[in-house]
């Protein structure tokens, strides 16, 4: 919220730099975002009246106007079209500034005498754009300087404000805060309007006394329709300071109490009451009303309703009806001020998705005390600005019964202040600081009695504590270290895994993403992910794009390799370790992922073309089977063909480990890669963590470097191409002579003497014994016996 600081010195003493002020609001747990500094180096500006145009003898677009500051009478000669005599204007005299550091002079425009400029909301920095002169409100006095009269030098305080501190979502509220900061006294005088004695039209009943338990209503009627009494200046900059664009009097004069007490009001047009009579309800499932933004909204049932006999006129807290809405020819107004329910708000507003200034401020609490306060000034403000007349109100519904109206206390204990602060203040000084914030405290009862402004807040004793710290100043609170035993936490298996993934994936090159698990329904569809009837749709989104928790991280990733392709990136190796989400046995899990896709070159900025290459497949199967080594030490890897839409036909397999299924990987899709515009293959790869973090780990045992040499025997095998490489792998692992310690394939060979449904596989085995040396007839003979093994469990294979 925008807090102006000509405002803020309304009601209390700023003895500080705005520097200091900002500080001290910052340590006090108040976050000041931005200051901004409007007017600065403007200056010259005056109020003038246009006493008389006439036409410019020279040139058809140029007027020449005689514009009086109450002394004295000025020629300006100007192309504004939409002036006219008897408007109240902003006149700069010659050696004014104005924005972009604009200098005023006197001049000649086509031969005639021009003492001055008349300026624009934008020349004065009261509006990006404007299309003429700024007419001024006709009460406005003449002569007086328009900087200072029009707060259009002023300093901003862009203030974010806590949802526990809606107190302070006022200009009293922070100027309350800043007073106690400051040890300065709050200025506020109670507003004092006059009323007439007279039967008021409307009558008002309560039916949600739970979700209103105050409802104030007071009838005014206005000396003339509201369309003659413009807004004054004064006002109007000051919802303009704070970001509210003036509207007409009775809606700026809500608006100014709003931003004044932090109290929402409403405005009813009285005479569009039907039968003078007003329904505080709940709304019927289906029920219609038409919002003051021009909108039909359709009601659900439960929802807080101000209604007449026929029909809805104002969602509570939320939005006015447009059919009691003040216009240009009201003169008589039922102002609302109400204290609602705001738990109750807040679902409203999300279920029907419409935020308002009010809704920010009853969700947050507003001060119930404060409502009747409100209603005065506004009646007061009507009084003073329009010379209404207001009639002495007895409309104050109060549901007794709720617990708000009621003081709470809480029990004092300095010591434990002390103990939770980690201080040594005595009692009278945190009493002090109490007592500053508005807290009462009773010596009998040996209580503090919280004040009205923050029962929505406080509420015990560490609530207290916190009050006070953050008064005396978090920076003057001794530091001091821990004592006693202080327990280290250790990670779980899960935290463990990830950790060492994650440094085996950084060794070979991958790149940390981190993406939000929110993704789209669009993503899902052009991911070919599964699409679920129960997918974990969010109730209310912050975006389209965001409204599904996400099944797999594969659609965050290619989003990402998409941003980084669009930017001329095309070799990327990323990876990410996240949650997805999903329905089991009718319960939302969240399950832990490590993916890590890659596409383009390996090695980018090598000089050779083949020292570049781009990835393949084995350099998939590569990259998992060291994964699964570092993390587990085993060699009970296997893979198994997997049909599904997310990978390419024959390039994907299972992964498992120890007969578990621990992921996938593979070429993702060539459907995927056109769907997303990629020019660059893509591979991927998914390993299931909770899985893999339950199958037990084989344990690191030191082993010697063979003394012995080894030995290399050869061995290439036609297979039909359909066969799967794991049962060339499994068949071999069956049948391994003892000496084996390692097996490669080194060579792929197809040809047409092989036939187009054989190919030549070669794999090359080492034999070693660590104790003894091997003869080459030792090996040679269990070589032989090994394939002739191998060739009879795989009849539809020969040899080489």
């Amino acid at each position: 919220m925008k807090f102006p600081l000509s405002w803020l010195k309304d009601y209390v003493d700023i003895t500080c730099t705005t520097q200091e002020l900002t500080d001290k609001l910052s340590l006090s747990g108040t976050e000041v975002e931005s200051v901004i500094e409007l007017g600065e180096n403007l200056s010259g500006v005056v109020t003038g009246k246009i006493e008389k145009i006439e036409a410019h003898p020279n040139a058809d677009r140029l007027v020449i106007t005689q514009v009086s500051d109450g002394t004295n009478t000025h020629q300006v000669v100007t192309g504004a079209q939409n002036i006219f005599e008897g408007a109240i204007v902003p006149l700069s005299l010659p050696g004014a500034k104005l924005a972009n550091n604009l200098k005023i002079k006197k001049g000649n425009l086509r031969g005639i005498a021009s003492n001055g400029m008349l300026c624009s909301e934008s020349e004065l920095n009261v509006a990006n754009e404007s299309k003429g002169i700024w007419i001024l409100p006709p009460q406005t006095p003449l002569g007086v300087d328009l900087i200072e009269y029009a707060n259009i030098r002023d300093t901003i305080l862009d203030i974010s404000i806590l949802p526990n501190r809606g107190d302070c979502q006022s200009i009293i509220g922070l100027a309350r805060e800043i007073a106690t900061l400051l040890k300065q006294p709050l200025k506020v005088k109670s507003p004092t309007p006059q009323f007439i004695n007279s039967a008021i039209p409307i009558t008002v009943e309560n039916h949600a006394n739970e979700l209103c338990p105050l409802y104030i209503g007071q009838y005014i009627q206005l000396s003339q329709k509201q369309s003659q009494t413009p807004t004054p200046l004064w006002m109007q900059r000051r919802l303009q300071l704070c970001g509210l664009a003036p509207i007409s009097l009775a809606v700026d004069i809500t608006n100014y109490v709003l931003l004044e007490y932090g109290q929402p009001l409403h405005a009813f047009d009285a005479s569009k009451i039907n039968q003078q009579k007003l329904i505080i309800r709940l709304a019927k499932e289906g029920e219609i009303i038409q919002t003051l933004d021009q909108k039909e909204r359709t009601l659900k049932e439960g929802m807080l309703i101000i209604a007449d006999p026929q029909s809805p006129q104002a969602i509570a807290g939320i939005l006015g009806g447009g059919k009691s809405e003040i216009t240009d020819s009201t003169q008589n107004i039922f102002l609302e001020a109400a204290y609602f329910n705001a738990t109750h708000i807040r679902k409203n507003s999300t279920t029907l998705g419409l935020r308002t200034e009010s809704t920010s401020r009853f969700e947050k609490k507003v001060h119930l005390q404060g409502v009747e306060t409100s209603s005065l000034r506004a009646s007061e403000l009507f009084q003073n600005i329009a010379n209404a007349k207001l009639i002495q109100t007895d409309i104050k519904l109060i549901n007794e019964n709720e617990p708000l109206f009621q003081t709470v206390s809480i029990p004092f204990d300095a010591q434990k202040i002390n103990a939770i602060l980690g201080t040594a203040l005595n009692v009278e000084e945190q009493i002090d600081a109490l007592q500053s914030l508005g807290f009462r405290y009773n010596a009998d009862t040996n209580t503090v009695t919280i004040p009205s402004w923050r029962q929505n807040d406080i509420q015990e004793l560490p609530c207290l504590a916190e009050e006070i710290a953050r008064l005396i100043g978090y920076d003057h609170i001794p530091t001091c270290l821990p004592q006693g035993f202080v327990p280290l936490e250790q990670d779980t298996p899960l935290e463990r895994l990830k950790k060492q993934l994650q440094q085996t994936l950084q060794h070979f090159g991958f790149r940390e993403t981190l993406t939000y698990p929110m993704i789209s329904e669009e993503m899902i569809e052009k991911t070919s992910l599964p699409k679920q009837a129960d997918a974990l749709h969010i109730q209310n989104p912050l975006s389209e794009e965001q409204g599904i928790m996400r099944p797999s991280l594969l659609p965050s990733l290619l989003k990402v390799i998409k941003f980084n392709s669009t930017h001329q990136q095309h070799n990327l190796k990323l990876y990410e370790i996240g949650a997805t989400y999903q329905y089991e046995d009718e319960k939302i899990t969240e399950k832990h992922r490590l993916s890590a896709i890659l596409t383009g070159d390996m090695h980018p900025h090598a000089y050779t073309t083949t020292t570049k290459k781009s990835w393949d497949f084995a350099t998939l199967k590569e990259i998992v089977t060291q994964l699964l080594n570092i993390s587990h030490k085993s060699t009970n890897i296997t893979f198994q063909p997997i049909d599904t839409p997310l990978y390419h036909p024959i390039e994907a397999l299972v992964i498992k480990l120890n007969t578990i299924e621990i992921g996938t990987f593979g070429r993702i899709h060539p459907q995927i890669q056109r769907r997303y515009k990629l020019t660059h293959e893509l591979g991927y790869i998914e390993i299931y963590l909770d899985q893999l973090a339950q199958v037990p780990k084989k344990i690191h045992t030191y082993q010697s470097i063979p003394k012995t040499p080894s030995t290399r025997r050869d061995f290439a095998i036609i297979t039909p191409k359909k066969m799967p490489y794991q049962t060339l792998l499994e068949t071999f692992q069956k049948h391994y002579p003892k000496e084996v310690t390692e097996t490669h394939l080194f060579d792929l060979f197809e040809s047409e003497e092989l036939g187009e449904d054989k190919k030549s596989l070669a794999f090359a085995f080492t034999y070693q014994d660590p104790q003894n040396s091997l003869s080459d007839e030792h090996v040679n003979q269990r070589h032989t016996t090994f394939i002739d093994a191998v060739l009879t469990d795989l009849p539809e294979c020969s040899s080489r």
